[in-house]
């Protein structure tokens, strides 16, 4: 708890040093996606308290820090992440990573001491001190975060900023030394989501910025077939979406959500249209506890309904539809609302909201671009 309230008093930090931040965001559009937003999350609040639900301090905290990010969006002036500091963050988790590979004790002992939640277990951790080398790609290490999603979600905004970063650096020793060591921290996470997102945050450059068309149609014909083939690998393994494999991650969410989504409709529709105003402690309608949802939509279904999620679609909408192609590059990230979590996550959502507000630039007007070619 200690932890978060230190991330509210950086946001609000944030927040008072970037006294400009808000230029070019007073328009209509975006004032009423923030108001419909709050109406929503209200409405999911005024619902679990008239059905005598029951709240839970800590996704009361979670959902109020929801929306004290979308309410202050943008929280930073534009402004741009130094390569140094990414090559220095994407090395730091590659040596946690290693840390645990080879049984660096004093580094394994602090991160399990004062950074990782009391009972955390990974089984590849364990596994890695009696695994041939070859095999350890088909294992899954975290480092500092040892939960492996977590560190491939972070890697993949790494790599986002890097690659946001080349609109006006050129590619350098520091930005290659970087790809490098993402790439294999990428690997050694075995998270198909990560790479995934890395993958369509790499085809979005070819194609959208730097306009390499038929390089970036190879690259999708050649992802197209990896579900199709066996390439002995965790991270290259989508047997699940040939149809090949009928049992897995993916699955395992989307048959929960469906259970889920088909209960309430049952049982109780309100659940379904305004939420339980409840992240972390899921219950099913008839008293079951369920663990997690475990993917973005079904903790914000659970947590401030469909009207909730239509009034975030709509906020993601007007900032994308007023952004430039640069900028609309980061909405490749929400990818990550399928398997795992964005703004739902406590600390991933401040990442998020952070980077979108720095790198945050509006698309050029036809009548700015008209007029500029009178004048030349």
């Amino acid at each position: 708890m200690f932890g978060s309230l230190i991330q509210v008093i950086l946001t609000v930090f944030i927040i008072l040093i970037n006294p400009n931040k808000s230029v070019g965001f007073k328009n209509f559009s975006f004032q009423l996606s923030k108001l419909l937003f709050f109406f929503a999350i209200s409405l999911a609040f005024l619902h679990t308290f008239l059905g005598n639900y029951g709240f839970f301090f800590q996704s009361v905290f979670k959902l109020f820090y929801l929306i004290f990010l979308v309410v202050f969006f943008p929280i930073a002036s534009r402004s741009e992440i130094s390569d140094k500091l990414i090559f220095l963050a994407s090395f730091f988790i590659f040596f946690t990573q290693i840390a645990y590979i080879i049984g660096l004790t004093s580094i394994v002992n602090f991160i399990d001491t004062y950074y990782t939640s009391e009972g955390y277990f990974n089984s590849s951790e364990i596994q890695a001190t009696s695994t041939e080398i070859v095999d350890l790609f088909n294992l899954r290490f975290g480092g500092i975060y040892r939960n492996s999603n977590q560190a491939g979600r972070i890697i993949s905004l790494l790599f986002l900023i890097l690659i946001l970063n080349r609109r006006k650096k050129p590619w350098g020793k520091i930005a290659f030394a970087s790809i490098g060591t993402m790439m294999i921290s990428l690997l050694l996470t075995g998270s198909r989501t990560a790479f995934l997102v890395v993958i369509f945050i790499l085809l979005y450059y070819l194609v959208f910025i730097l306009k390499k068309r038929i390089i970036g149609f190879i690259a999708i014909a050649v992802i197209a077939i990896i579900p199709f083939v066996n390439l002995g690998n965790r991270i290259l393994d989508f047997s699940e979406l040939s149809g090949k494999k009928d049992s897995g991650s993916f699955t395992s969410k989307k048959e929960f959500l469906f259970s889920y989504v088909s209960e309430a409709i049952e049982k109780r529709p309100g659940d379904l249209v305004f939420g339980r105003f409840n992240i972390d402690n899921i219950y099913k309608n008839y008293g079951q506890r369920i663990t997690t949802f475990d993917s973005e939509i079904g903790y914000l279904l659970h947590s401030v309904g469909l009207l909730g999620i239509l009034s975030i679609l709509f906020f993601y909408l007007v900032i994308f539809q007023k952004a430039s192609l640069n900028t609309r590059m980061i909405f490749v990230m929400l990818l990550w609302s399928i398997t795992s979590t964005v703004l739902t996550n406590f600390r991933f959502s401040l990442l998020f909201i952070f980077v979108l507000s720095l790198y945050y630039e509006f698309k050029e007007s036809r009548s700015i671009i008209t007029s500029t070619k009178h004048l030349n």
